[in-house]
């Protein structure tokens, strides 16, 4: 009993990464949103040594633009950016599920959260103007780092 328990486990797990890459893999080729954008630069800064608030600035605080600049540590491409927010976005899902299993004391509650929190995640995109490119991208840098003399 025990074994088949595991098993369905396994196959859960397996299942929902399938559909996770099935919903989630086409975001990767999709243009980046100006917020993704702005992130991306100003996380680019980070990642080649510069300081928050002195060589790129956001309002929304230094730890997204230091979420992206892990995500382009490997690869400054918007591939890499957009594979780490559906890492990202597939761990929040994952977490609120524990979360709400343990809160609740269901199973069925904590799958229900974070299918509901991936469905939503995945689905709905920002009504920002997209940047056309990861040069877009690369220009938010420019302007968000250049400096008055």
């Amino acid at each position: 009993m025990r074994a088949l328990f595991r098993f369905a486990a396994i196959a859960l797990v397996a299942l929902g990464a399938l559909a996770l890459l099935s919903v989630g893999l086409p975001q990767v080729w999709y243009p980046m949103w100006f917020d993704q954008g702005a992130f991306a630069a100003c996380g680019d800064v980070l990642r080649r040594g510069g300081v928050f608030l002195r060589d790129c600035w956001d309002v929304r605080g230094p730890l997204t633009p230091a979420l992206y600049a892990l995500a382009t540590v490997f690869s400054q491409t918007q591939a890499a950016v957009f594979a780490f927010n559906l890492a990202w976005q597939a761990a929040s899902a994952v977490l609120l599920g524990v979360l709400a299993r343990r809160m609740f004391g269901s199973a069925s509650a904590g799958v229900v959260a974070g299918v509901v929190t991936l469905k939503v995640t995945l689905t709905v995109r920002s009504a920002a103007v997209p940047c056309t490119s990861f040069e877009s991208a690369e220009r938010l840098k420019e302007v968000s780092t250049a400096r008055t003399t």
